[in-house]
């Protein structure tokens, strides 16, 4: 197999069909792996249908375990050269398929293309997502650290060697922002990337989604961005990433902490907390004194001129004045107005 295409299948009878018809048909060289993910509406029945149809589709069944173990399930089982991804909500441009296979190099570990961003009304979010989604490099380049971060990490605009991915035991983390931790656990083991100046996906925006849900507000933070970001510091260290990729890590750490922040807007607080519980015990360095009352939860001040070490050449959240701050490698990059008790 050339290429494997895994879609994670939760409640999508309502959008499935549209999915799979702007796949298939598919070549004899690529396999189509759909995890139903414990789906309690119609979705199987529609792959059961497909898959009479079209030999290429294979359908695995397990309880439901969020879109993480679905797509950890898949990658499993997959065979192709390269795997790429696709949520059943989605849909491929007619002819996606042997557009891609035509641009497999197996001299880039990393292939991207572009994603056109479809908003089923008018939600606030859609410009600065197309913004993020614009291809801003075309050509093969050599991976870098400030490369990478101007590339988009979602998977679905991407095909990635599976032989790195099963060799490393790359995966997802259960939570939110799981795209973000897969992508910067492949990073270290990109050394060339493919940039196609063309736009193949279609990602469809609904007021509903999880996404959606989080940006309004509807659904807790819940830490689960800061478990994402602990499973990366555990993969790099036990892979011994840190000494050459300590780069990747502190802008994979940048954008999950903003982003969480930019979501989770009421709960700065606590957001501050889970990340602090999380690189506290994470062993980058000894914290010095002045770290260790920001751990503590005293208030703390900082003063000019003072070095920073140990965590805080990563992550600091201090009190000035009437302001707490959030210092990111020794720069503050945000801060709010703090709450008088």
């Amino acid at each position: 197999m050339r290429l494997s295409i895994i879609i994670p299948i939760y409640k999508s009878q309502e959008t499935l069909a549209a999915c799979l018809d702007s796949i298939f048909p598919v070549p004899d060289d690529v396999e189509v792996l759909c995890v139903d993910d414990g789906s309690p509406d119609k979705s199987i029945e529609i792959l059961a249908q497909y898959q009479r149809n079209y030999p290429a589709l294979k359908i695995i069944r397990q309880s439901n375990g969020g879109i993480a173990a679905a797509r950890n399930a898949a990658l499993k089982q997959a065979t192709g050269d390269y795997v790429t991804f696709c949520d059943p909500d989605d849909t491929l441009v007619p002819g996606a398929v042997e557009k891609i296979l035509g641009v497999l190099d197996d001299s880039c570990e990393l292939i991207c293309w572009g994603a056109n961003i479809i908003s089923e009304s008018d939600l606030d979010w859609t410009l600065p997502t197309q913004s993020y989604h614009r291809i801003k490099q075309v050509g093969q380049k050599q991976a870098t650290s400030e490369l990478l971060e101007q590339t988009t990490v979602t998977v679905w605009n991407k095909a990635f060697k599976r032989t790195i991915l099963h060799e490393n035991q790359i995966g997802f983390t259960q939570g939110l922002f799981e795209d973000n931790g897969f992508y910067w656990m492949y990073a270290p083991y990109v050394k060339k990337i493919s940039f196609i100046n063309e736009y193949w996906y279609n990602y469809v925006q609904r007021a509903d989604s999880v996404f959606g849900k989080l940006y309004r507000g509807d659904i807790s933070y819940a830490g689960n961005f800061a478990r994402v970001f602990e499973a990366l510091v555990d993969f790099y260290k036990t892979r011994r990433l840190w000494t050459n990729y300590q780069p990747y890590l502190e802008i994979a750490f940048k954008q999950i902490f903003l982003f969480s922040l930019k979501l989770g807007s009421k709960q700065t607080e606590q957001i501050s907390a889970d990340f602090r519980a999380v690189l506290q015990p994470a062993g980058f360095d000894t914290p010095s004194a002045l770290m260790q009352e920001v751990l503590s939860g005293k208030k703390m001040k900082v003063v000019n001129g003072t070095v920073l070490t140990g965590l805080e050449r990563i992550f600091c959240i201090t009190n000035i004045k009437d302001y707490k701050y959030v210092f990111l490698f020794g720069c503050p990059v945000l801060h709010w107005k703090r709450r008088r008790k």
